[in-house]
């Protein structure tokens, strides 16, 4: 299967795997895809029984539309017993957490068995000084800000991780894979520094951000759309009839600008759209 995925931004909503009782919540939020988390989400003591509800949902009425599943790492002792379990399962995807080499994806591929693609989670400084090679054999990346800078010692401030984010969203693009998704904002009751958040991964080249509760999808959404300067600005470059470079209110516009413009109102109009999808289903 040759993986593809054009939306953006792109929201998976992370949803424990031992609550199946929010699975189809978190399918009618707006969220392009739910992820189920047998990771963090889930304490130690209750791995097996998270895994087990999981594939239980699964088997039985899964929700509607694509489904990811967050396995633990290579290195855990539940790896194994969770890749047996979502390689039986009808699932979009497996997020691998923790990765430090390329050859874990491989492995991983290897053991599925199947075309299920494989996200690669990067937080950890190895994974990032093997970013390219994870790449070119990921079908996405993910960008874990929290687990990187705990990893390198650093803040988990914006300063501090911008070369990580660059780094990812570089890898990506070199290995001709979709914009990456930027990591979590851990408010979920401060809609502003949840829609500031998205424009500045928006800003870096990100195609989405990992959500963690049903209220970040619209501010999330609002965060990717254009702002009124970029409104503004792409309606002058493409208010004029001549054709080749030219100036429009000091400003050169050329077929790079237009094809710019063009982007960012056709950005305008998928973003608005989905607003007011979600604003129809009560969700908004």
């Amino acid at each position: 299967m040759t993986y593809s995925r054009t939306t953006v931004p792109f929201l998976p909503l992370f949803v424990p795997a031992s609550r199946p009782d929010r699975y189809a919540r978190a399918a009618s939020s707006g969220a392009d895809v739910v992820l189920i988390d047998l990771e963090d989400a889930i304490d130690s003591s209750q791995k097996d029984a998270a895994r087990q509800a999981a594939v239980q949902a699964l088997s039985g009425q899964a929700p509607r539309g694509p489904v990811w599943i967050r396995i633990n790492g290579r290195g855990s002792p539940w790896y194994g017993a969770d890749v047996d379990a979502v390689a039986r399962l009808p699932i979009s995807g497996v997020v691998l957490p923790k990765i430090q080499r390329k050859e874990e994806i491989v492995t991983l591929r290897s053991r599925l068995g199947s075309d299920i693609p494989v996200i690669s989670l990067i937080e950890t400084v190895e994974a990032l000084a093997d970013i390219r090679e994870i790449a070119e054999v990921s079908d996405e990346l993910i960008f874990g800000g929290l687990d990187y800078a705990l990893s390198v010692g650093s803040s988990a401030g914006r300063e501090a991780l911008l070369h990580a984010r660059c780094e990812v969203v570089l890898a990506a693009v070199l290995a001709g894979k979709p914009a990456p998704i930027d990591g979590i904002t851990l408010s979920y009751t401060d809609p502003a520094s949840v829609e500031d958040d998205a424009r500045y991964a928006r800003d870096l080249g990100f195609g989405g951000r990992l959500l963690i509760h049903p209220s970040q999808v619209a501010p999330t959404l609002r965060g990717f759309a254009p702002s009124s300067d970029e409104l503004e600005a792409a309606k002058r470059a493409l208010a004029s009839d001549s054709a080749g470079a030219r100036g429009v209110d000091g400003s050169m516009v050329d077929t790079a600008v237009e094809a710019a413009a063009r982007a960012v109102l056709e950005r305008q109009a998928k973003v608005e759209g989905r607003l007011k999808a979600l604003q129809d289903s009560g969700n908004g």
